[in-house]
């Protein structure tokens, strides 16, 4: 457990609590509406203050599967056997859909790719998060660097 002092909670609290945002679309300007969850952009406490929050975030229970994180940009790979990659994988999914849940995170699953590494040309079923499917894809971009499914 850690323990923050009281004026460094009560300064943080100042600096979520009462945000607005409105919307404009060229001279439209929306109505004001709360804020009420997640830091904001662009201030460089919001990371640090987002991997407090995820600080406890479930590790994967065995070591071919791994979970790297940086600020909000999150990736998990496996690797091993062939149909037991997807097992570990769809599992420790699920464990981590439980914490986004329980965290109220949530993940934009348009944003979610899943990339095969492998010589085979059989791929299997796609890794699913939430009990939908990741879709496979050729390719993904991770920290500003692309990996395809033949490592090019």
């Amino acid at each position: 457990m850690m323990r923050i002092p009281g004026g460094l909670v009560r300064l943080m609290a100042t600096y979520l609590r009462g945000r607005r945002f409105a919307v404009r679309v060229r001279s439209d300007l929306s109505s004001e509406r709360a804020i009420d969850a997640g830091v904001a952009q662009g201030y460089k406490i919001g990371p640090i203050l987002f991997n407090i929050y995820v600080n406890d975030i479930p590790s994967p229970r065995n070591c071919q599967t791994r979970l790297c994180l940086f600020a909000d940009d999150t990736a998990v790979m496996s690797t091993g056997e062939f149909t037991k990659v997807i097992d570990d994988l769809n599992y420790y999914l699920e464990q981590l859909g439980k914490w986004l849940i329980m965290w109220k995170i949530k993940v934009n699953s348009d944003k979610c790719q899943a990339v095969y590494f492998t010589r085979r040309r059989k791929v299997p079923d796609p890794p699913k998060l939430y009990k939908r499917a990741i879709k496979w894809s050729k390719e993904t971009k991770y920290l500003g660097v692309t990996l395809d499914s033949r490592l090019t």
